[in-house]
């Protein structure tokens, strides 16, 4: 069997635990791993979890510490497995909508005081027309060079064409070019595309996903651990689950290497190495297999989450950004959602509602067009 078949098989491992009742399998699996092999620990009397809890040698506090994380490991993954990762429906599209309507009327108020921006550089003047969405360049002479980035809007927005290989999307309209022929170096404006299952218009950043089959905001992945979507509302908690746990499991190897058996003469002149000892030694084993296989899949994990927490983009965004409309017209470099390092954690760990991405993504394109427009210089 070639790697396709391979690839077939676990996806569909995947899809039978992620659907009819497969998902309580996973999260007892990993609520059973989570609290077996604390248990182990605890109950092998050559553990330091032993002798904190059971023997109560003056340093309990670091018994409770263990639980503590470990329990917080798992408030954070039910967390991430409970709650709507953001689900998109018609109650959320109307409130993305009210957003968008009132940051809109923001933007007018604020033209309203300040009527226009201008822009000076040497003998040239470049402004920006909130109201008529013109920016124009003129020399002296005052022959304007005008360039209508709403024609350009109106161009992007009918942009909504997706990769064939999801037959869950269709494209608004194809790709044209204005009618003076000028190049569309923009991705689209709005981005957004019609989802034929849900039969919605998706917000930007919204991915449908064949396993949940639901759209998702600000989709990031499907995680079978979780049998669930990881999207806008969940995010911080699958990241805050990868933290602890990762935490725990760095304990739980420290506790478990100590616990082996040392082997000396003095112990076995004591006679103290036992058929109990050899069967902790060997849960010992186990438990540290396990500890390695799944500390490093958590620790690339979470190495990964916090980078697309810092840079404010997703797994899908970063893995096929090329496939996705309103990116893969940018350069590699080109991200439109970052809003400054402390701006995207604070979006990404405080926010509690969903965010108009479409409104973000506006105001990038709309500062790259500004600083993409070339200057006349006059002599």
């Amino acid at each position: 069997m070639g790697s396709g078949g391979c690839a077939y098989l676990i996806k569909k491992a995947c899809h039978c635990l992620t659907c009819g009742g497969g998902e309580y399998v996973v999260r007892f699996i990993h609520t059973a791993f989570s609290i077996g092999i604390p248990s182990t620990l605890l109950a092998n009397k050559r553990s330091d979890l032993h002798s904190w809890l059971i023997l109560y040698d003056g340093s309990y506090v670091f018994g409770f510490l263990y639980f503590g994380l470990l329990l917080a490991s798992l408030i954070f993954y039910y967390c991430a497995c409970l709650t709507d990762p953001g689900y998109v429906d018609q109650k959320t599209l109307a409130s993305l909508a009210n957003d968008e309507d009132d940051e809109e009327l923001f933007v007018q108020r604020s033209t309203n005081k300040q009527g226009y921006t201008s822009l000076q550089m040497s003998d040239t003047s470049v402004s920006f027309n909130h109201d008529s969405h013109d920016i124009s360049s003129k020399d002296e002479n005052n022959s304007p060079a005008v360039l209508d980035t709403g024609d350009i809007a109106q161009t992007h927005r009918n942009q909504g064409a997706h990769s064939s290989r999801d037959p869950t999307y269709t494209s608004n309209d194809s790709v044209s070019n204005s009618a003076d022929n000028k190049p569309s170096q923009e991705a689209d404006v709005d981005g957004t595309r019609f989802c034929r299952v849900c039969n919605i218009q998706q917000p930007l950043r919204s991915r449908h996903c064949p396993d949940c089959k639901k759209c998702v905001l600000k989709f990031d992945h499907h995680c079978p651990w979780l049998s669930t979507c990881v999207g806008e509302n969940n995010h911080k908690y699958f990241w805050l689950f990868l933290l602890f746990i990762n935490i725990v499991i760095a304990f739980s190897m420290w506790l478990a290497v100590r616990s082996f058996p040392s082997f000396t003469t003095k112990d076995k002149e004591k006679d103290d190495f036992s058929g109990t000892d050899i069967a902790f030694t060997l849960l010992n084993i186990l438990s540290m297999l396990i500890l390695v296989v799944g500390g490093l899949s958590t620790i690339s994990l979470f190495g990964f989450h916090s980078y697309l927490m810092f840079t404010n983009q997703t797994t899908w965004e970063s893995v096929s950004r090329s496939r996705i409309s309103y990116l893969k017209r940018l350069r590699d470099d080109d991200n439109p959602f970052h809003l400054g390092y402390c701006a995207n954690i604070y979006s990404f760990c405080c926010r509690c509602t969903p965010k108009q991405w479409k409104s973000v993504y506006r105001r990038s394109m709309s500062a790259s067009t500004l600083q993409s427009q070339p200057l006349v210089s006059v002599a």
